[in-house]
């Protein structure tokens, strides 16, 4: 078996863990359904061919470690993103009619019975 150094940058992904809480990471070659099924052949992903089972690997071993990287970043650090503002403009809307829709629909979904 051959041995890849493998880089992912995750862009400005962004989330909170608590003191105490854990991170699982998942290794997988494919995401279906959020996305289309990787055959693993080498081909475009609209060609005909095999579909070859993949085995993923994670190596820990003096020979071969692994590590992942995650930084710690402050609020002020991270840059500025205004989806509602975006929103609205995408949608014609003014920031107050978008902030009018996006408050109704937080009281819809907040009333439903199936939410703590």
């Amino acid at each position: 078996n051959e041995i890849y150094n493998v880089q992912a940058d995750l862009w400005n992904t962004s989330f909170v863990v608590n003191t105490g809480n854990k991170i699982k990471v998942a290794v997988s070659s494919s995401n279906w359904p959020r996305f289309s099924v990787n055959p693993n052949n080498g081909l475009g992903l609209l060609h005909d061919g095999p579909n070859i089972t993949a085995q993923n690997s994670v190596h820990m071993s003096p020979d071969a470690p692994s590590s992942m990287v995650l930084p710690m970043v402050k609020l002020s650090q991270m840059p500025e993103f205004h989806a509602l503002d975006i929103a609205a403009d995408a949608f014609g809307l003014t920031p107050t009619k978008a902030e009018e829709l996006l408050a109704g629909f937080v009281d819809r979904i907040t009333s439903l019975k199936h939410l703590p």
